[in-house]
């Protein structure tokens, strides 16, 4: 259940920056090009407010898709590990070594 909370998270914050970032350029675009005084800065500022609406909805598909998807993997794992063995992992203690100049 751990892999599939972090990859939940994972994937739901990567798709809202992105989504966000993508939404929002068409806004940064009409700054920098000083077009807010004309008539259609309302109509900015409009698709401003869906761009990040439409990013946090993104945000949160991401986030389901990469929660089961890290939970398919992770019962698959188990499942295999069970059988196999999993991954062994071998540590060995070593010497304090001091260096001397």
């Amino acid at each position: 259940m751990s892999l599939a909370k972090i990859t939940g998270a994972a994937c739901g914050l990567v798709g809202f920056l992105v989504v966000l970032l993508a939404a929002t350029s068409p806004f940064v675009n009409s700054i920098s090009q000083g077009n807010l005084i004309n008539s259609l800065s309302v109509a900015v500022f409009l698709d401003l407010g869906v761009g990040v609406l439409v990013s946090l909805i993104f945000g949160a598909i991401a986030g389901i898709f990469g929660f089961l998807g890290g939970f398919i993997i992770a019962y698959f794992y188990n499942i295999f590990a069970g059988r196999l063995g999993g991954i062994k992992i071998e540590l060995e203690e070593e010497e304090n070594k001091e260096i001397k100049n």
